[in-house]
Order: structure tokens, then C-alpha cells, then sequence
């Protein structure tokens, strides 16, 4: 339980905190609404899945040997999610399905993969936890952290969804409806900003 209790008091944090796919979710979720971004959050998280098993087998290692390919992932992730915000740089009233064959599965996969917050929020809870979580479940600790980790994100990505598709339900005015978009779109803007300067002033 101890156990536990640390391990959400580190990785909650991490996981509900703005970053590149929880600004994808809300505003996924304010244009297509929390059934069509399923597929979105299918992509984000299966690649997190995939993630954390490598890392847990012993790709966190090699990557802190060449850290130049994260800096690699931020760069190229940064530069994506410039991409994804123009997509969002349109009015709401364009119909549902041609929105969410924009942002879908394969953009899911694309916005994880070269997620650099997403590859150190996984090395920093093996780098972490790995010692505590063996002497708790033995064998099964890493597997058990992966587990968690992924249970936690499928959770936390279900409220920023509903998040964004709540903002929709709250404006009722046709007139202010373009203007979620814009927001969302310039909060994307501004994380990738922060990923790219965060290499550049290193």
C-alpha cells in the first residue's frame, strides 16, 4: 500500500499535468466528442504500453547512454504538434466525421512515439520505482508498473476528453465556437514551443 501511495504521488502528477497528448485529448474532445476520440487515445496509448514494456526490459539504460535521442524526439515531436495545431485553426461547425479523420489512430501513434515527456515519465518511474515494486511483487514488479502506468493514462486521457467535449456542451453561442479551436490550437502551439526551447536553451 505504502508502495502504492508513493508511486501515484509521483506518477498523477506526470500523468494529469498539460502536455502534448492531454491538449490532443480536450481538443479532440471538443470537436469530435469523447466517442470519436477513442481511436486518438487507442494510438497515444498503445504506443505508451509499448513504451513502458521496453523501457522496463532495459531500453531505459541505452537511452541514458545516448540522451541526444530524446533531444532527437523533442525536436521531432515539437514540429508534429505544430502540425496537429493547424488542423485545429478551423470553425467547429465543419461536420464531426471530417474532423475526426484528421486526428485518428495513426496521429495517436505519430504524437506518442515522438513524445519526449512521454519517454521520461516512463524511464523516470522504472528509474524510480523498479527496486521498491521488485521487493513488493517480486517478479511481477515491472510488470505490475506497467500495468498501473497504463490504467492511470487510460483513465486520466478519458477526463481530458471529457474535458474538451464538456467546453463544447457549456458554449451555446455559435459565434464563440470557432474561437475553442483557436485555443486549443495556440495551447498546442505553446507546448511545443516549451519542448523545442527546452532543447535550444539546455
Amino acid at each position: 500500500m505504502v508502495f502504492i501511495i508513493s508511486w501515484l504521488a509521483v506518477m498523477f502528477p506526470l500523468v494529469f499535468s498539460p502536455g502534448p497528448a492531454n491538449i490532443m485529448f480536450a481538443a479532440n474532445g471538443a470537436s469530435v466528442g469523447i466517442r470519436k476520440s477513442f481511436p486518438l487515445m487507442l494510438g497515444v496509448d498503445s504506443v505508451l504500453l509499448i513504451k513502458s514494456i521496453l523501457v522496463g526490459a532495459g531500453l531505459g539504460s541505452t537511452l541514458a547512454v545516448y540522451p541526444e535521442v530524446i533531444v532527437y524526439f523533442q525536436v521531432v515531436g515539437s514540429l508534429y504538434i505544430f502540425w496537429l495545431a493547424l488542423k485545429f485553426i478551423k470553425p467547429l461547425n465543419k461536420t464531426a466525421s471530417t474532423q475526426a479523420s484528421y486526428i485518428g489512430f495513426k496521429d495517436g501513434i505519430i504524437l506518442q512515439l515522438f513524445n519526449s515527456k512521454g519517454w521520461l515519465m516512463v524511464i523516470l518511474m522504472f528509474t524510480l520505482f523498479t527496486d521498491q515494486s521488485a521487493k513488493e511483487y517480486g517478479e511481477y514488479g515491472i510488470a505490475i508498473m506497467v500495468v498501473m502506468l497504463f490504467g492511470l493514462n487510460i483513465v486520466t486521457h478519458i477526463v481530458w476528453i471529457g474535458m474538451g467535449a464538456l467546453i463544447i456542451k457549456l458554449i451555446t453561442k455559435s459565434s464563440y465556437l470557432k474561437y475553442v479551436n483557436y485555443s486549443f490550437a495556440l495551447s498546442l502551439v505553446l507546448v511545443g514551443l516549451w519542448l523545442l526551447s527546452d532543447v535550444l536553451f539546455k
